[in-house]
């Protein structure tokens, strides 16, 4: 699977606050030190229009938005 984050600041921030209980800050220091040690890359941040063409291409993507997008909805978090 291909993570994709969102691009709009609300969503990205609502969503790493409900999963990991992480504010941004918290997530980009995360992934500096990844980034820094060599072991992974942040995923890219889409608009909820690109991650809709993304996911008409590719089946392997997971992404999160505030609506339903194109693609099986596997669980929902309220």
């Amino acid at each position: 699977m291909t993570p994709i984050d969102s691009k709009n600041q609300k969503v990205y921030q609502e969503f790493y606050k409900k999963i990991v209980d992480k504010d941004p800050s918290q997530i980009h220091a995360y992934w500096l030190k990844q980034i820094y040690t060599g072991t992974k890359q942040p995923p890219k941040k889409l608009s909820k229009k690109e991650i809709e063409e993304a996911l008409e291409q590719n089946k392997k993507i997971i992404a999160y938005d505030n609506t339903p997008l194109t693609g099986k909805i596997i669980f929902t978090i309220k």
